[in-house]
C-alpha cells in the first residue's frame, strides 16, 4: 500500500506536458477593415507542421539561445470559399486564456518553408496577428534567460517538482523501514 501511495504521489512528475491554453478565433478583419464572420475561418485541431523551440527562437526577433520558448497552441487555419484573395491580409484576433499584455507572446505563421513572427499586439487574454495567407499557426511564449536567482547564475527550480520527489522518496523509505521491522518481528 505504501508503494502504491508513493507512486501515486509522483505520477505528476512523470506526466507528459500538454498545451495548457487552447486559443479560439474571436475576430477577423479584412484588409479594408471590414469585419469577416469568424465562422469563415476554420481552425483545425492540429497543425500539419509543428514548430520546434529552435525554430520559434529563430523566428522571434531579439530572442537569444538561452531564452525559453513554450508552445501554447498549434493549429491550422483555413478560409471558407467566401474569402477572396483581395481581402488579405487578414487581421485575426485569438482569445488565449491565461496570457496578459505583459507577457512576451508571439503568433508564428509557417510560410515559404519558415516560421515567421506575424504578431501585431498582445492584450489580456488575446493576441492579434496579420496573415497574408493561412495555415499552420503557432502561439508561443518567450521567457527571457534572466530568470535566475541571487545573481549567482543558477536557474530557479520548477515549483512543486522537488516537493513531490522528496515526498515519494520519503514514502518509499518509510515503507521499506516498516516492512523490515515487520519482517524482523516475525523472525524473532
Amino acid at each position: 500500500m505504501a508503494v502504491v501511495l508513493a507512486l501515486s504521489v509522483s505520477v505528476g512528475a512523470f506526466a507528459a506536458s500538454s498545451k495548457s491554453n487552447i486559443s479560439e478565433v474571436s475576430s477577423v478583419k479584412a484588409a479594408d477593415g471590414t469585419t469577416i464572420q469568424d465562422t469563415q475561418i476554420v481552425r483545425s485541431a492540429s497543425a500539419a507542421t509543428e514548430v520546434t523551440a529552435d525554430q520559434a527562437k529563430t523566428a522571434i526577433s531579439g530572442s537569444t539561445a538561452a531564452d525559453t520558448v513554450s508552445v501554447l497552441d498549434q493549429f491550422d487555419l483555413s478560409a471558407s470559399k467566401d474569402i477572396t484573395t483581395s481581402q488579405f491580409p487578414l487581421t485575426i484576433t485569438f482569445n488565449v486564456p491565461g496570457i496578459t499584455k505583459d507577457m512576451n507572446v508571439k503568433v508564428l505563421h509557417f510560410e515559404n518553408n519558415a516560421w515567421k513572427d506575424v504578431t501585431v499586439s498582445v492584450g489580456d487574454g488575446s493576441v492579434t496577428a496579420k496573415f497574408s495567407s493561412l495555415s499552420p499557426v503557432a502561439i508561443v511564449k518567450l521567457a527571457p534567460a534572466s530568470t535566475t536567482t541571487g545573481g549567482s547564475g543558477a536557474t530557479s527550480p520548477k515549483t512543486g517538482e522537488t516537493g513531490r520527489t522528496a515526498l515519494a522518496v520519503g514514502a518509499l523509505l518509510a515503507a521499506s523501514v516498516g516492512i523490515a521491522l515487520i519482517a524482523k518481528k516475525k523472525n524473532a
